[in-house]
């Protein structure tokens, strides 16, 4: 089974919802884990918008990034992809292009807007020590901000070739909260960890 609910997303209006839809099947095909993170990241995302009340505008645009986030990572080989030991420095330089590459594409695309700017900077930091750009602070889009705190809570409760098991919902938010403020945007882990405990089913 791939990564990928192939159903259009409803909330996608057309002609962005199809051009959405290959590429994220398209991620799905070459990387089925991928396309299994990015569902879950884009769901994360959708309730933490509804907790902050975003307007249905950037709803939209954020959905749409959450679900191409990781589009750039279709440049990388599967072995980096797949490995276990630490990554070399090259290694890291080459991951650190993933959105900068994920933006081009969606150019190339015909996508424009907001999506570009929270694709490119969903790995920035609150502490200016993020990628591509260094942005710091309220610098980063919201947009950005959110992705960036979904896909680390993702990250830390699946299972990854780095790390023997996944952490427990609780562990995944302590650890969110830990970086709260230095990685991560204080405001937006305190949502979401809010929702998930108030769902009582963290992922």
């Amino acid at each position: 089974m791939d990564g990928f609910d192939h159903a259009a997303p409803s909330h996608i209006a057309e002609p962005s919802g199809q051009i959405i839809l290959v590429l994220r099947n398209l991620l799905g095909e070459r990387y089925p884990d991928l396309g299994r993170h990015v569902n879950t990241v884009a769901r994360l995302c959708q309730e933490t918008a509804t907790e902050l009340e975003l307007e249905d505008r950037e709803r939209e645009a954020l959905t749409q990034a959450a679900f191409l986030h990781d589009i750039g990572k279709l440049s990388l080989p599967e072995s980096l992809l797949a490995k276990s030991d630490p990554l070399t420095e090259a290694e890291w330089t080459l991951m650190r292009l993933h959105t900068v590459v994920g933006e081009r594409i969606l150019l190339a695309a015909g996508l424009n807007g907001p999506v570009l700017a929270y694709v490119r900077s969903s790995h920035e930091r609150i502490d200016g020590t993020g990628y591509p750009d260094g942005l710091a602070g309220e610098e980063i889009p919201l947009g950005a901000r959110i992705i960036g705190v979904c896909d680390a809570y993702e990250a830390m409760t699946s299972v990854r070739p780095y790390r023997p098991a996944p952490m427990t919902g609780d562990g995944a938010c302590l650890e969110l909260m830990r970086g709260s403020g230095t990685q991560f945007d204080a405001a937006v882990v305190d949502v979401l960890c809010r929702r998930l405990l108030r769902a009582g089913s963290p992922v």
